[in-house]
């Protein structure tokens, strides 16, 4: 993950595989920086995948 050189970064938006947007990994690792984590809601995530 790129460090905050400076920047002024309060909350930021994943996508990816359902693991990587809804597991613990991303959101302690985030959440460990004082970034707040955005995803996709439920439809959201089953249209990405629909559309393959």
């Amino acid at each position: 993950m790129p460090r905050d050189h400076g920047s002024r970064l309060e909350h930021v938006g994943l996508l990816g595989t359902k693991w990587m947007m809804t597991g613990p990994v991303y959101a302690k690792a985030l959440e460990k920086r004082g970034l707040k984590l955005s995803i996709p809601d439920g439809s959201s995530q089953s249209m990405q995948y629909s559309k393959r």
